[in-house]
Formats: C-alpha cells, sequence, structure tokens
C-alpha cells in the first residue's frame, strides 16, 4: 500500500576532524555486501538480521564483544517498532505534520489563517507525538575517540524506505524551505545546537531538476514513494565542506541523487563522554521520560513550557531502514555516484567454441555494430538476445536493444550532432552545448522540431561534479562540455535538461535569452557561424545542416532583391550582368533570411555571444566620416555600405522569405505561416514545419546509421519513412531504429 509523505526525514552525525582523503574506495551494498576496499574505515555496521524478539541490535563490527556500547538497545515504545526480513519497521513513530510544526512555532494569539494559536490546541499536538515515540539508542555513551581516531574523516550511510515523513518548518534567510530525515544521530541526548546534521535543501540548484521539483512542489503536499529502498549518503570534514547525497525514488517514476553542499566552519561538537547513537529520533526537550514529559505537558500553562517539551525539531522516522554504516574515511563525490555518469556497461561474452553462429546472430551482429558504431562479439550474450527476435521476424525490439546501450548516444547520436555543430562538418570536435542538446533531444525523444525552437539546453548532472557555473564555465567557454568529454562521462547518464537558454547581459551578467531558438541560439552555433562576417552564414548553415540544401541548391536570380545589403555590388566588375545572372541568385534568398540573426554576433576577442538588447550597435567614423548605425542590429549587417548604398538597410530582425516560389517552394514544402517573420526563434519554426526538414533528419538518420550516402534520388525512395517520423511526432530515436533494421542498412539477409 502506498504511503502519502511529506518529506521530513534528517540525517544527524557528529563531526570529526579530517585529514586528506583516501584513495578512492566505494561502500558497502545491502546487507554489508562489498569488498575488503568497501569495509575500510567501517566502525559502525548494523543489518538489522535480528529476529524480532531480541531486545539489541548487534553493530557487526563489534558483534563478538555483547559488551560494546555501540550495540543499540529498544527505547520507548516497542511495539512501535519491529524486525522483519532484515529490516527495521518505524510503524508509528512520533512526527508532526508541517501544520503541526507551523502551529508549534507561531506565538499565542497569533492566527493561521481564520485559526487563532492557543495553548490547549498546542498541548494537544504533543499529547499526539510523545506517547509513539519509538528509537533504538546505544546501550552506553559512545565518544568520538572510541570510534574514529580524531584526525580521521567520517562517512555514515544509511538504505531506507520511508513510508511517512514532513518538511520541517525551517526557512534560510534566502526562504528555503528544508529537508530532513531524522534517521541518526550521534549527539549529547536533549541536545540540538551542540550537534552537527545534514539537509536536503529543496531548491539548491545542485540538485537534479525532476527531483527538487518533486519536494519543491509538495512540500505541503502529500508525495508518494514508489516502494523502492532509498540510499543516503553524508560525509563531513570539520572545518571544510560537508556533502549529503539522497537517492530519492517517487510514486511517478522519478528517481534520481539529490545534493546539498555546504561551508561547515567550525561547526562541530564537543567529543562528549555522553553523547549516544541514536537511530529513529534525534532530539528530546525536557527529557526521555515518555511519563515525567506527559506529566510536564498536561500540567502546563505557558507556551514557553510546552516549546521546551515539543519542539519542531523533535520529531520520528517513520518507515523501514535496512541497513546503516559508518566509516572513519571520506568519499569522494565520484565515488558516491560509482559509475552513476561513467559508463560502466560490459559486453558480456559466453563463448560456445563448438557452435557455429546462425543466419539470426550474424544479422544481430551487424546491426548492433551498425547502432553502436562499436565491434560487437557474435558470442556476447546481447547478441544471443537479438538474434532471438530476428529469428522471430521482430527486427524492432532487436533494434531497441542496441538503442538503449551507452554507446548508442556516445558514438552514434554524438557523431550525428558533432556534424551539425561546426563548419567543417567534423565529428573530430570537441563536445559542446549544441551537440549535448541535440543527444539530449533523441535520448528523450522529444519532438525533434524543438532542435530549432525550443527554449532549454542540454548540461552535466551537477553531481557529475562537473564545472557548471553558466557564466564562466558555459557562456564564457566551453570548459563544461570539455569536461564531460575529459573524464569520460557516459552521455545517456549524464545529461540532464535546463529549461530557460541564458545569455550574458554585460561581462558579467547572466539572464534569460531574449530569442531562443533551440541550438540556433546556441554558443556552439554562432561562435562556428557569427564570428566577424555579416550574419549570412548562420542562414547558410542552418538551410545546410537542417533543411539539407546547400545555397546554390537554393539560388533563384528571378527572386526578389529588395532585402540585398549595401556591401554586394550590383556592378561587380563594372557588369550589372553578372550581378543578375549570378550574385543575385544566392543574395536574394539568403538576404532575406538574414534578419532573423540581425541582433547576434559571437564577440572572438570577449569570446561570448552578444545580443543587441544588451549590446546595441553604435557609431563609428570611417574614411573620416561619422557613420550611425540602427542600435537595434548588429552593426556588421550594414557595414561595408559604400560597395551600393542605395541597397537595402537592416533596421530590426524581420525576414522575408523569397524561397516561396517555383522550384524552391516544391523543395522546401513549407508549412503554415512561411513567407515572414521576426528573428531566430520565428526562422527556426518556420524551417522545422516544412516537409524539407523532415527529409533532411531522415537523410542525416540514415547517413549516421548506415553506411551510406544518402542522394536525392535514394531519399525520395524513403518517403514512408518521412511520414512515419511526423507520425511519430518527430521522434529521431524511433527513426534511429527504423533505420537501423532497414534494406539500406541491413540488406536483404
Amino acid at each position: 500500500m502506498m504511503l502519502g509523505v511529506r518529506f521530513y526525514s534528517y540525517i544527524l552525525c557528529f563531526s570529526l576532524l579530517a585529514t586528506a582523503s583516501q584513495s578512492a574506495m566505494a561502500l558497502l551494498n545491502q546487507r554489508g555486501q562489498g569488498t575488503a576496499e568497501d569495509r575500510s574505515g567501517l566502525v559502525l555496521l548494523y543489518t538489522f538480521d535480528e529476529s524480532n524478539s531480541t531486545d539489541i541490535i548487534y553493530n557487526q563490527v563489534k558483534k563478538s564483544n555483547a559488551a560494546d556500547p555501540t550495540h543499540l538497545r529498544f527505547q520507548g515504545v516497542r511495539n512501535n517498532m519491529e524486525l522483519k526480513n532484515g529490516s527495521l519497521f518505524f510503524n508509528s513513530n512520533a512526527v508532526l505534520t508541517f501544520n503541526d510544526q507551523r502551529y508549534l512555532s507561531r506565538a499565542l494569539g497569533q492566527k493561521i489563517g481564520s485559526v487563532v494559536v492557543n495553548l490547549e490546541s498546542k498541548k494537544a499536538i504533543g499529547r499526539k507525538v510523545i506517547p509513539n515515540r519509538a528509537y533504538l539508542k546505544s546501550q552506553s555513551p559512545v565518544s568520538f575517540s572510541s570510534l574514529c581516531p580524531s584526525d580521521d574523516q567520517m562517512t555514515l550511510q544509511i538504505f531506507h524506505r520511508p513510508s511517512n515523513a514532513n518538511f520541517v518548518n525551517h526557512y534560510d534567510r534566502s526562504k528555503r524551505y528544508a529537508l530532513r530525515p531524522n534517521v541518526f544521530a550521534l549527539r549529547p541526548l536533549n541536545e540540538y545546537y551542540g550537534s552537527f546534521f545534514s539537509g536536503v535543501d529543496s531548491s539548491r540548484k545542485s540538485m537534479n531538476n525532476s527531483v527538487k521539483n518533486i519536494f519543491h512542489q509538495n512540500r505541503r503536499d502529500d508525495l508518494y514513494y514508489n516502494g523502492e529502498i532509498n540510499e543516503s549518503i553524508m560525509t563531513f570534514k570539520a572545518g571544510d565542506y560537508f556533502n549529503s547525497y539522497h537517492k530519492v525514488y517517487s510514486e511517478a517514476g522519478t528517481q534520481g541523487w539529490t545534493s546539498f553542499e555546504s561551508k561547515a566552519g567550525n561547526l562541530k561538537v564537543p567529543n562528549s563522554n555522553s553523547s549516544h547513537l541514536l537511530l529513529g529520533f534525534g532530539y528530546f526537550p525536557g527529557g526521555e521520560s515518555v511519563a515525567a514529559k506527559n506529566q510536564a505537558l498536561q500540567a502546563a500553562t505557558s507556551d514557553a513550557v510546552v516549546k521546551n517539551l515539543v519542539s519542531a525539531f523533535a520529531t520520528g522516522y517513520v518507515g523501514e531502514v535496512l541497513q546503516v554504516a559508518l566509516y572513519c574515511r571520506q568519499v569522494t563525490r565520484a565515488e558516491v555516484l560509482d559509475g552513476e555518469f561513467i559508463n560502466t556497461t560490459k559486453i558480456k561474452v559466453t563463448p560456445e567454441l563448438n557452435s557455429e553462429p546462425t543466419q539470426s546472430e550474424r544479422v544481430a551482429v551487424r546491426l548492433l555494430s551498425l547502432i553502436t558504431k562499436k565491434k560487437i562479439p557474435i558470442d556476447a550474450g546481447i547478441v544471443k538476445e537479438a538474434a532471438a527476435f530476428i529469428a522471430k521476424g521482430d527486427y524492432q525490439s532487436a533494434a531497441r536493444i542496441g538503442i538503449e546501450l551507452p554507446d548508442f548516444y556516445n558514438n552514434t547520436v554524438k557523431d550525428f550532432a558533432l556534424r551539425m555543430s561546426n563548419r567543417e562538418e567534423s565529428v573530430d570536435a570537441p563536445l559542446n552545448d549544441m551537440t549535448a542538446t541535440l543527444v539530449g533531444i533523441v535520448r528523450d525523444e522529444l519532438d525533434a522540431r524543438l532542435m530549432l525552437t525550443g527554449d532549454f539546453y542540454y548540461k552535466a548532472n551537477p553531481l557529475a561534479g562537473v564545472p557548471s557555473d553558466v557564466r564562466r564555465h558555459m557562456l564564457l567557454s566551453n570548459i563544461h562540455y570539455d569536461e564531460i568529454e575529459k573524464r569520460g562521462l557516459d552521455l545517456k547518464k549524464v545529461l540532464v535538461r535546463e529549461n530557460e537558454q541564458k545569455i550574458l547581459s554585460d561581462a558579467a551578467s547572466v539572464t534569460k535569452h531574449p530569442d531562443p531558438a533551440g541550438v540556433l541560439s546556441s554558443r556552439a552555433f554562432l561562435s562556428a557561424h557569427a564570428v566577424a562576417g555579416t550574419n549570412r552564414r548562420q542562414v547558410e548553415y542552418a538551410f545546410k545542416q537542417f533543411m539539407c540544401v546547400d545555397l546554390a541548391d537554393m539560388a533563384d536570380t528571378k527572386a526578389s532583391d529588395l532585402r540585398v545589403g549595401r556591401d554586394i555590388d550590383r556592378f561587380p566588375a563594372g557588369s550589372n550582368k553578372k550581378y543578375q545572372t549570378s550574385c543575385k541568385g544566392c543574395h536574394s534568398v539568403m538576404d532575406g533570411f538574414r534578419g532573423a540573426f540581425a541582433k547576434t554576433d559571437f564577440d572572438i576577442l570577449s569570446n561570448f555571444v552578444k545580443h543587441t538588447a544588451f549590446f546595441p550597435s553604435f557609431s563609428k567614423r570611417v574614411s573620416g566620416k561619422s557613420l550611425t548605425y540602427p542600435r537595434d542590429v548588429h552593426y556588421k549587417v550594414n557595414h561595408n555600405e559604400f560597395s551600393f548604398p542605395s541597397g537595402y538597410v537592416t533596421n530590426d530582425d524581420s525576414f522575408q522569405n523569397y524561397a516561396n516560389r517555383g522550384a524552391n517552394k516544391i523543395l522546401f514544402g513549407w508549412r503554415g505561416p512561411a513567407s515572414k517573420g521576426f528573428g531566430m526563434g520565428q526562422f527556426g519554426k518556420m524551417l522545422s514545419n516544412s516537409e524539407r526538414f523532415s527529409k533532411c533528419m531522415v537523410k542525416r538518420v540514415f547517413e549516421s546509421i548506415c553506411p551510406v550516402k544518402v542522394s536525392e534520388e535514394t531519399l525520395a525512395k524513403l518517403q514512408l519513412y518521412v511520414l512515419d517520423f511526423e507520425k511519430n511526432k518527430y521522434d529521431l530515436k524511433k527513426l534511429y531504429m527504423q533505420a537501423a533494421v532497414s534494406p539500406l542498412c541491413l540488406g536483404s539477409n
């Protein structure tokens, strides 16, 4: 049965003095499984495999010594705790709801909505909490020095499956909610501020977006878990940073690691000999005695007494705890995320030396190798799986096996995207924002038209530890994407979508992009095509990459040359005929569209994209003359004006489609508003809605996965794939699957 929860659990532990990190090691898996290296520094391990009749939970590290102080004893209401199937269940612990916490924090006489806060209602909250309290406590005090040397670091790891928890009524200075799972504590009893604890801040940018949204949107409502086991890890280095990582699963299937990192400063608890290990409940204002607290609560006549007995932070954990471990060493982010963002896929080989490969296995090898651009051994396990589908004629399911392999994204799709991101159309180019975004669109099966219209980009999950300052590492440089590649991170795993494209409003400030247009407004596309020049190259390469049409193939000498700029001589070498029969054909079409990019420039000296919304044009002197350019467009689209002063002056980012007549009208198959528009976004929408865009994507996908060059004649024979692509909501992943099993790729078999 699914139980509603507001996520309120917090992990608490004491801190120790720290030294430099030890060599990379992993942590134990559930049930205490792992290598000797994984167990390095292990001082506490509770696996809860005792029978329910016991009154003690053993620290497995010290199990041979029954008197060891770190063994845990049941406290509070024993019936509210149950040992079953290697887990400890807190069935009905003392849990405060969000509204309970808010009510307790208000002064008597204040209003919460229309409700007036009064003493009896506060006491009622206390009576609801105190009698149910259930927790475990070390059988003797445990000091720091008895666990770890004072100069070591500490890592706490918990596997848990919460069923009910709540948000704390707590705000930081930025008015952000904090989330805390109260599972484990090491502190002097009854002392709250004398200990160190970690929390997950619901609005931290370092959190995975989808997980953050679950927390943030449900902070006052029920949040459902899907029954998966969550993992929380907290590592601390006194006087430096503490880090906590929480892997969370929701009912909707959204999952991921969240992270909270903070400067700890001098926050640490004295090495008190009265400290106890606590599990399930971490703070007891007014003492541990339930009877004494109830009696004091009944007799309370002032708000101060109630607050001393029932704190907003005095709340328990409800749910399952499967394992708790404490290590006298600090783990790194990479160790916590062991394999989370690295391609750890191993192709399992099961050789059968005496058997001859079947025809289905041979086809499977070819299919999987085409999809992944990697040589697949014929005795690999995935070949057997794919061959079984092929033998039944189910080629799509066989292809799906390859499509889900990381190498499909890290090789095939990455190369598909890289070719479109640079002027040389080379795969020998660095990963960049445009490439990452195209890979993300394929992986997430988004509408491919968003590549020219979307207001988002893809970047590395913040938990991957890649330098991620938007200004320094993404807008002023390619460092963020260089590091993804340098570290060998798996694009299938590491990329996350970030809504709202960004741009610099000055050299130091990041703001929302005023004209987002998918990858057309990406740093990579503009750094390749908006450097110097006259912004015609953006038009040329937009058609070349996304329409698969070269400039010469769309030239039309009969199109209007109304928008041909002043920098184009109408009498080259003294001949207007040459202009009319040659230059005009390209420039009439190209210059008509050029206005879409009139406000952008990639400043090669400053190394970032500029937009005239923030960097208006300027006046300058040429040959002793003072020239003033329209401030709303970049000056370069109007310079070299002395070649033909009567030519078109660009004053805004409007564009006109002069490729909408004759042969061009048939070639492009324009749909919807396609005669004119404003800006890169509308330009991208016009292109992506055309039939030619769909044909180009089919051509590029087939050339990406099949060892073929798709000519116009061949493309005409692929019309059914074009129609299916649009029918499938422009899903490139599905198109890849269809292309992989096509006769053009696999042959007739």
